[in-house]
């Protein structure tokens, strides 16, 4: 489990830094734009880089939070659950329903999450699973 542990905190770790760099050539209404309505009034004294680290923590992207879910049952030693997610990450109808496999112009995140997951289906294929 602890080569699935270094893989997914590198991909998380990854993840994370392309958003913040590409987060930070935005200007500051377009930050603004992506801070849900409820945090709004929050955040109005917060700097950019603060809102950033915002928008990142919490990311609705539903293949990132597989992998924070993902990433909390491998260090809680929960083998079902890790079992479990890598096989509703690494489902054909998810991955559609994120565009991954269709697309001949990939951006650098969804570049980031089909590595991941491809590197989840060998670690799930070689039953090395948890």
């Amino acid at each position: 489990m602890s080569e699935l542990k270094v893989k997914t905190n590198n991909f998380l770790f990854e993840y994370r830094k392309t958003r913040r760099s590409k987060l930070s050539t935005q200007p500051e209404w377009k930050i603004d734009s992506l801070i849900s309505d409820s945090k709004k009034y929050e955040v109005q004294k917060l700097t950019v880089s603060e809102k950033i680290e915002l928008i990142i923590k919490e990311d609705d992207n539903p293949f990132i939070e597989l992998t924070n879910k993902l990433f909390s049952n491998i260090e809680k030693g929960q083998t079902s659950a890790v079992n479990n997610l890598i096989s509703n990450m690494t489902n054909g109808k998810f991955l559609d329903s994120l565009g991954i496999p269709n697309q001949s112009e990939k951006n650098e995140t969804l570049t980031l999450i089909e590595r991941f997951t491809d590197e989840l289906w060998e670690i799930k294929k070689a039953g090395n699973k948890a």
